[in-house]
């Protein structure tokens, strides 16, 4: 009786230690884009995120259980994993049962036992992606399979059961497909199973026509997805495919490949001891061995004439095939311990070390995101800074997901302009969902600008470097912007950019013409107040705008100056100057030297009383001075001698 019990108990136990190592620091280890993308989706709801994963390379049913699953256990980053940590825990005991009806309890459990410590699944149990879930679809339908092989009864639920885990393998990965024809394959090359060959392709005939709707609808995005991830990648030799996607499933994808390769080298060696067979029992050795190692081998090579076409690879996408690695690899550790069992010892710790250093890698030293690719700071400051209602402009809908899942600030407004990767939304022509061009105008931001009135519009590019009147629609749309409002403050988070323009309030005043024309040839036309007040109060903003026109460009960039002068020393910094801003002309963006005979350039400058101004009256200075040695230009007067470096616009009053 307690004999019996023992394997269960192992089981547990083995299941338990599978589970700490996936919960370890499973809240704590920062979404990444892929990650990021798949929280994003979950915010459009089941309908949309179905669509928008047309624009994805993988399927949309993980995207669709997850929704699912936040609607109970929330959004938070550990809610996203914990998902996919049951999918990775759930792989343990399917481990178990397709070892042991492949070769016995002894390899199952040891099966059990590795895949609970495998680095490769530990790591993607933690990732709030699809692919523990296809471990789990891939040894179910396994499991299934081989008790059908073994089974002389026809069982329809059985073939019903597989039918519908095949179906939902193929709904999480497209990849699967290669798996399930190697299933196909498996059962012509091993006698006793061929029995069952027409059965299963009947099944199959079912799943198809089941996915006909679905691939009906998403056939050309799927395939224009395709085309543009495999941009990325280049091609590599069948051998070089191999034993890449071999490398990742033994130890993992955070240890360097000069480190890596020799220890799965090591790993590969006990595997194909297993080879050898350890089966006690109805699949011989031969079969058990053909159906590992073909398992291993014929998904890649039915997929490399696929991947010379579209050459992109991550060992990831053929997770479905780990466990069959890991099985082989506990069918060697068993034949030693049934051979030379001072081997086995040897070849435990082997194992142990390769992967307790391929844990601890991935454990300390490996981040989903570095430094230069952590959003979290420049959450931070738009969190700072923000206002209700602002606008954040991005052209990638996964940075939505970061700000999903860090963002603690007041509500913000998020528009898609265009992704960087030329990506397309949605949309029906028919019954066929078609790439459909979404890209705005920008007359359209400058519509959504005076249509929602924000306060801030926040302009967050990725690898875009801001070139005023360029050709790219990131520097149209951002011209748009700074025509409407005041750049405050720009600063890269290692790939991104994030730029703050202030946008005036409805009502401002119309420009207040006048003549004022400084030493260099360059004339104030004119000047608007937003809002348009002669009364200000301590911490409130003033949107100034200046109208220029010179004769033409200057040999030297000058900064523009904008004060409020006050009666009394400002305490923080003994100057009389309560509000200032200093920036060239137009947001920085049309430096004096650029300047054309007779054209008139818009100025705009935010100035932001001081909290502490004491009441009385205040001017309104502008001037423009060489930030190079400080030197103010000074005004001609009408008879041409020069007078003095600054221009008083106004007199404001702080009650």
């Amino acid at each position: 009786m307690i004999s019996r019990r023992l394997p269960l108990i192992g089981l547990t136990l083995i299941t338990l230690l599978g589970f700490l190592l996936r919960i370890t620091r499973a809240g704590h280890l920062w979404l990444w884009g892929d990650e990021a993308w798949g929280l994003y989706l979950i915010r459009q709801g089941f309908w949309q995120l179905t669509l928008e994963t047309a624009l994805d390379q993988h399927p949309p049913l993980y995207h669709q259980l997850t929704y699912l699953w936040s609607l109970c256990a929330g959004r938070s980053e550990l809610a996203l994993r914990l998902f996919s940590i049951f999918a990775g825990v759930l792989s343990i005991p399917l481990t178990y049962q397709v070892g042991r009806q492949l070769s016995g309890r002894a390899v199952g459990l040891a099966g059990a036992l590795l895949v609970a410590l495998a680095p490769f699944s530990v790591h993607y149990s933690q990732e709030a992606r699809m692919y523990s879930l296809i471990m789990a679809l891939g040894l179910a339908s396994t499991y299934l399979l081989l008790h059908l092989i073994r089974s002389p009864a026809r069982m329809p639920g059985i073939w019903a059961a597989y039918g519908l885990v095949t179906l939902l393998g193929l709904l999480t990965l497209y990849s699967y497909v290669f798996f399930v024809a190697f299933q196909g394959l498996i059962l012509l090359l091993i006698g006793r199973a061929r029995r069952r060959f027409l059965a299963w392709l009947g099944v199959q005939g079912a799943v198809a026509l089941a996915l006909i709707p679905f691939i009906f609808v998403f056939i050309q995005p799927i395939l224009e997805t395709l085309r543009i991830q495999s941009q990325f990648g280049q091609a590599r030799s069948l051998p070089a495919l191999l034993g890449e996607t071999w490398t990742g499933l033994a130890m993992g994808v955070t240890l360097a490949p000069p480190i890596a390769g020799p220890l799965a080298l090591g790993l590969g060696v006990i595997a194909a001891l297993g080879l050898l067979g350890a089966s006690d029992k109805g699949f011989r050795a031969g079969e058990q061995s053909l159906f590992l190692a073909g398992a291993l081998i014929i998904p890649l090579v039915l997929f490399y004439p696929l991947h010379v076409q579209l050459p992109w690879l991550q060992p990831r996408v053929f997770a479905f095939l780990a466990p069959a690695l890991y099985l082989l690899l506990a069918c060697g550790l068993v034949r030693l311990w049934r051979w030379r069992r001072a081997s086995l010892v040897l070849a435990l710790v082997y194992v142990g070390l390769a992967w307790g250093w391929g844990l601890r890698d991935y454990y300390v030293n490996f981040s989903r995101y570095d430094g230069y690719e952590d959003y979290r700071p420049l959450i931070a400051q738009v969190a700072a800074h923000a206002q209700p209602g602002d606008l954040v402009l991005h052209h990638a809908r996964w940075q939505e997901g970061y700000f999903e899942a860090y963002y603690q600030g007041p509500p913000l407004r998020f528009e898609y302009v265009l992704d960087t990767r030329g990506r397309h939304s949605p949309a029906f022509k028919g019954l066929r969902l078609i790439p459909q061009p979404v890209a705005l105008t920008p007359g359209d931001v400058a519509g959504l600008i005076r249509q929602q009135q924000p306060c801030q519009v926040w302009i967050m590019w990725r690898d875009i470097v801001r070139h005023p009147s360029g050709p790219l629609l990131e520097d149209q749309i951002e011209d748009a912007v700074s025509r409407l409002g005041v750049k405050v403050d720009e600063a890269w988070f290692g790939h991104v950019r994030l730029t703050r323009y202030a946008l005036p309030p409805p009502g401002a005043s119309l420009a207040q013409p006048m003549a004022a024309l400084w030493e260099n040839g360059i004339q104030l036309q004119g000047y608007a107040l937003a809002p348009p007040i002669q009364v200000i109060r301590p911490g409130e903003a003033l949107y100034l705008t200046l109208y220029w026109r010179a004769d033409g460009p200057t040999a030297v960039s000058y900064t523009v100056f904008t004060h409020l002068i006050g009666s009394r020393p400002n305490p923080r910094d003994g100057t009389p100057v309560w509000a200032g801003h200093d920036m060239p002309p137009g947001n920085g963006e049309r430096p004096t030297t650029s300047w054309q005979p007779g054209e008139v350039i818009r100025d705009p400058h935010l100035l932001r009383l001081d909290p502490g101004a004491p009441p009385g009256e205040y001017i309104l200075e502008v001037g423009l001075y060489d930030l190079a040695s400080g030197q103010r230009l000074r005004l001609r007067q009408p008879d041409g001698r020069l007078g003095e470096d600054r221009l008083i616009l106004t007199t404001l009053v702080v009650p």
